[in-house]
């Protein structure tokens, strides 16, 4: 009856009421003209609404990047469905390149495309856990120090984005599904190797997990880790429970409608009890689990 665990799209399937909220941060975030790169986070427990809110966002800014004709570049990475998680950094830079390679930003963005593919090969050499692994792309790193210069190249990358001057904005969605290892390799991303001017990040994830995962090997406070790295964080509030009554009986009806037409419930006391007892306490979020 109630949605399974997949985040909505666009506003017009919003049971929540999060549209407005969602379209006013789009709109802020297409109209920021700051240079430096902006770490936004959307925190908020399993079912609380994090992706949708995100996608609601994304589709805000996408609709006034075609109103304005001023395009802003959307880049929706989702560590969690690669197969290869071990290597989310060089998934990142494939992902980017691949999104100022094509359509009407291709042409201003080649300088920046050129050097991007320099700067993203010194990372494909980061180490996996296995030692050897780690020896051997250690050693590959030291010998390559001769012929690449990564402050320079990624001074040089700055200059180029600066001069195309072209927003790019990435959604990062689903980070407390990863190991604290990975969890770690994105926020390395965030802070330091994706730390690039006119890129916005928005980052959605329980921010318990992650500051969790952070203490166990960086630092000895996560929350106050990420409240380095985020500049503006928003917690989604807790549903309503009225409003998930609500939408529990809407589609209850729905349902009930579908069958039958006839279907009469005759004892409205006696459904009223067993809503009440055996239902309304086990609603905590319009999604199930799915596992």
């Amino acid at each position: 009856m109630f949605n399974a665990d997949r985040a909505i799209e666009n506003k017009k399937d919003d049971l929540l009421g999060r549209a407005p909220f969602s379209a006013q941060l789009g709109r802020d975030i297409y109209e920021y003209n700051g240079e430096d790169s902006l770490v936004i986070a959307i925190y908020g427990k399993w079912g609380t609404g994090k992706t949708s809110i995100a996608n609601m966002v994304l589709e805000e800014i996408e609709s006034l990047s075609e109103s304005n004709k001023n395009e802003t570049i959307v880049i929706k990475f989702e560590p969690w469905n690669y197969s290869d998680q071990d290597n989310l950094i060089h998934h990142f830079f494939n992902l980017l390149e691949n999104a100022i390679s094509s359509g009407n930003v291709a042409t201003l963005m080649k300088n920046v495309r050129k050097i991007l593919k320099k700067y993203s090969k010194y990372f494909e050499l980061i180490p996996y856990e296995n030692p050897w692994n780690k020896f051997f792309c250690t050693s590959m790193i030291n010998l390559l120090r001769g012929n690449l210069d990564l402050y320079s190249c990624k001074n040089k990358l700055k200059d180029a984005l600066l001069e195309a001057n072209k927003k790019i904005v990435v959604l990062i969605d689903d980070i407390d599904r990863l190991t604290n290892s990975q969890i770690r390799n994105i926020i390395q991303i965030v802070k330091q190797i994706g730390d690039l001017p006119k890129i916005t990040y928005i980052l959605a994830m329980d921010r318990e997990v992650v500051a969790h995962a952070l203490e166990d090997d960086c630092c000895n406070n996560g929350n106050e880790y990420l409240e380095k790295i985020v500049q503006i964080p928003f917690q989604i509030p807790p549903l309503s429970q009225v409003k998930l009554h609500e939408i529990f009986h809407n589609k209850l009806g729905s349902s009930i409608r579908s069958v039958s037409k006839n279907i009469a419930i005759r004892d409205n006391y006696y459904w009223c009890t067993v809503l009440d007892n055996c239902i309304f306490p086990y609603l905590y979020t319009i999604y199930y689990k799915r596992y």
